[in-house]
């Protein structure tokens, strides 16, 4: 009878290696890695898993659920191979392995280490499983995401340019097609194309890790993000009040809308947090949690608006959806009153040539004069909290708060205008004049 079964060997490794181990009768007896890297401490050597634990939920979702599918492919083939004649040896077993994790073509060592596109696919496909040393987890969901997309726009415009990109082709020149080629095809902006070169910059980081020859311009750092002036909006004092004070009681859904959105005002949490808080979230007067996106515990003070929605609905407003807390925090904007028209950026329909070359609709962001209110989305919650704290708090208060690890980070999030500068430093200048007067009063009095 075939068994199936996985273990780490005892190396000093961490994270380490998960080998399988194929045997059947005597004469078959094969092990190899099967390239997910695990920590020790997660690992249970009886159940052959991951253990769940506070640090190792996000793993234990992922990565056993593939551990109990692959070893079920590998005994499914065993049975299809033994029906059809099919030699059962370790070659056979690894091409088990690379058909189920889909590397047959992406492992390809010749191919990856010349052309840059194989690479980053290649990566991508070890990024899926592959534990971060800071976070103990794998890469979000999202991320792999944002990887693919860059991926797809490489092989795009190798086919625009009817070319193969090596790893020292990815230079100052590809620099400046690949921009133009952003912009011609996909109409994105400065931003969006930023992010793109975060990531080829990223790959290019990990293939040097891997002894791959990358060009001299990336390491001399002449590969830069281009980046856009942004037109985000934050809520003012005038603002929140309305929001707050204003009676939904005849429409519970914006009700429950304007409970969330205060929270998120008063917390400065992602949506992706804000709206999975609960209960258990609870501590005294603070919420403590560890935010999803970066594992960055974080101790939050509870604001008394916040505790007043907590005392009246006795816990939580009611779950939703992030997609449908942005459709509704936008009507709760227009019907408290926050229709003036002021500068900003949101998606409107676009026709770009995409990856066919034929024109399609899609969504791009575009700077305009709007409604406040058709500017408003989840994101203004972290952007009003950094900007309402700002100047009254030291900035690393605020970003021990919000979760933020660099100060850069964090000042994107600060949405004060040249005009509210001045004025706080007129304020300031005001409070020393006046300082300096009563000073002098009491030099001159007997």
């Amino acid at each position: 009878m075939a068994t199936v079964k996985y273990r780490i060997k005892d190396s000093k490794k961490n994270p380490t290696p998960v080998y399988i181990r194929f045997r059947h009768g005597k004469e078959h007896d094969y092990e190899m890695p099967i390239g997910i890297e695990v920590f020790k401490e997660h690992w249970s050597k009886a159940k052959e898993q991951i253990k769940l634990s506070d640090k190792s939920t996000d793993v234990f979702d992922i990565v056993n659920p593939k551990l109990r599918d692959f070893k079920n492919c590998i005994l499914d083939q065993f049975s299809i191979s033994q029906a059809n004649g099919v030699t059962i040896n370790k070659a056979w077993l690894e091409n088990v392995l690379q058909t189920f994790f889909n590397r047959t073509v992406n492992n390809n060592s010749e191919n990856k280490s010349i052309y840059f596109s194989d690479f980053a696919e290649w990566y991508i496909d070890k990024a899926k499983v592959e534990l971060i040393p800071k976070t103990s987890k794998t890469r979000s969901i999202r991320t792999i995401q944002d990887y693919n997309i860059t991926l797809k726009k490489l092989k795009h415009y190798e086919e625009v340019k009817n070319m193969r990109l090596k790893h020292s082709d990815v230079d100052r020149n590809f620099h400046r097609d690949f921009i133009a080629y952003c912009e011609e095809y996909h109409k994105n902006n400065k931003k969006t194309i930023g992010g793109e070169m975060d990531n080829i910059r990223f790959f290019l980081r990990q293939a040097e890790l891997e002894g791959y020859k990358v060009s001299k311009d990336f390491e001399k750092g002449l590969l830069f993000s281009p980046d856009n002036e942004t037109h985000d909006i934050a809520f003012t004092t005038d603002d929140i009040q309305k929001i707050t004070n204003h009676d939904f009681s005849m429409n519970e859904r914006l009700d429950n809308a304007r409970d969330w959105l205060v929270i998120g005002i008063w917390t400065g949490l992602r949506v992706s947090d804000l709206l999975n808080l609960s209960e258990k979230d609870v501590n005294d007067d603070f919420f403590e949690l560890e935010n999803r996106k970066t594992g960055i515990y974080v101790v939050i003070p509870i604001h008394a608006d916040v505790q007043k929605i907590l005392d009246k609905r006795k816990g939580f407003p009611r779950k939703i959806s992030c997609q449908k807390f942005n459709d509704y925090i936008k009507e709760v904007a227009e019907v408290v009153g926050l229709v003036e028209m002021v500068k900003g950026s949101r998606k409107v329909e676009t026709v770009v040539k995409g990856y066919k070359d034929k024109p399609v609709t899609e969504y791009r962001k575009k700077v305009d004069m709007y409604s406040k209110y058709e500017l408003v989305s989840s994101h203004i919650c972290r952007r009003t909290f950094a900007t309402y704290h700002y100047g009254k708090l030291d900035t690393l208060t605020i970003m021990k708060i919000t979760g933020h690890k660099t100060e850069k980070q964090f000042l994107e999030y600060v949405k004060i205008t040249p005009r509210q500068h001045a004025e706080k430093m007129k304020e300031v200048w005001q409070n020393m004049h006046k300082n300096e007067r009563t000073q002098q009063r009491r030099k001159r009095m007997p």
